[in-house]
């Protein structure tokens, strides 16, 4: 028999050769561009893409402070240090991350650690340190914390005082966030909006007769039981009454333009009067719509009181028009600055016809208050 291989025979074995040799280098092709697309994990065809997205997951919580009367985020102005943390649906703590608040990128908070699920976030946040311990501020513990822990209090002497400027509080809640579903880039961005919890009230006392005042014959005070705030930043049902009492007290005199026409030609002559004034801050908590806050003014020698008023009922009269859309409360949480001025008479006591509120002359019909 003859075995010499014809060259047809040659052609097809070459052929056969071939093809195998292209399957091969295909298969092999296929499990490299498998290498590149999954690096070190590579499960084509059978590959569990929910630990895919998990493993490139991101999470973000990015934080503003637009809760003013600017309406433009002052964020990176006024905070400093940054609390967050996270609750499951049976109101127990899971996550947790603290921050200072220039190490941020972009004020957001990276928190892409903490397991994929449905939670509510609370935020403390503190200003620059302006007193040490102004608060009592809550530490959460993975697995232990309830948002029932998350409260905040005022610190205060054992009278009930706070004499002290409190360093800038702020709160943050969102409430059944998903941090789970992603979006097309990878990403899940959670947005917080603070509010800013103190509030500077001045009190400026001017003497009309032009005698001088001394700051060691007032005595003030803002009473308010608001000494203790909720994770919702609710207030706390309290039944005690603290007494934010002058961190800055001092007395000065200042030139005041007067006018007067003379003569029958209508002439207008000006002199500048000095007249004398005591000026004090005090620094509260959050202000609330339906609080009982009282601001009093009394004479320290005689203890009689010359001025007592609804510290909200006349916050609230210089809402003005424009603000009128808005919720008083919401008013109360963006202005953090409120100025009044009392004029007082030859006796000392207050002339109530009117009152100058953050530069609005406000005139009382009703002084009986």
């Amino acid at each position: 028999m003859d075995t010499t291989t014809t060259p047809m025979r040659r052609n097809n074995l070459f052929t056969l050769w071939t093809g195998g040799m292209l399957l091969v280098a295909a298969f092999l092709s296929l499990f490299s561009s498998c290498s590149l697309i999954y690096d070190d994990d590579c499960a084509c065809g059978t590959a569990d893409t929910s630990v895919v997205v998990a493993e490139e997951a991101h999470y973000y919580v990015a934080l503003r402070y637009d809760m003013n009367m600017e309406w433009a985020d002052a964020f990176e102005h006024y905070v400093r240090t940054v609390s967050l943390s996270a609750f499951d649906d049976s109101g127990v703590c899971v996550y947790t991350k603290e921050a200072l608040a220039d190490t941020l990128e972009a004020q957001t908070l990276d928190i892409s650690d903490i397991t994929p699920g449905t939670y509510t976030l609370v935020v403390w946040a503190l200003g620059d340190e302006l007193t040490a311990d102004s608060y009592t501020l809550p530490v959460a513990t993975v697995g232990v914390t309830t948002l029932s822990d998350m409260d905040v209090m005022v610190n205060r002497d054992a009278d009930l005082t706070v004499d002290h400027d409190l360093t800038l509080l702020f709160h943050a809640i969102a409430a059944d966030c998903d941090i789970e579903t992603l979006d097309a880039d990878g990403t899940r961005t959670i947005e917080m909006d603070l509010t800013r919890n103190t509030n500077t009230v001045r009190i400026v006392l001017q003497n009309l007769s032009g005698d001088d005042l001394s700051a060691d014959d007032f005595t003030m005070a803002i009473t308010d039981n608001n000494g203790r705030l909720s994770y919702d930043n609710s207030r706390l049902d309290d039944d005690t009454y603290l007494s934010y009492r002058p961190w800055s007290l001092y007395a000065g005199t200042a030139g005041v333009e007067t006018s007067a026409i003379r003569g029958d030609d209508a002439a207008t002559t000006r002199a500048t009067t000095q007249v004398s004034a005591v000026v004090a801050e005090m620094t509260t908590n959050r202000l609330f719509a339906d609080s009982p806050a009282r601001l009093t003014v009394s004479n320290s020698n005689t203890g009689e009181t010359i001025v007592s008023i609804p510290l909200i009922d006349y916050a609230l009269l210089i809402k003005g028009n424009y603000n009128s859309t808005m919720d008083d409360q919401e008013y109360l949480d963006r202005q953090s600055e409120y100025n009044y001025t009392f004029f007082l008479d030859d006796s000392g006591n207050w002339y109530g016809a009117y009152i100058y509120i953050n530069s609005w002359r406000v005139v009382l019909i009703d002084t009986e208050l």
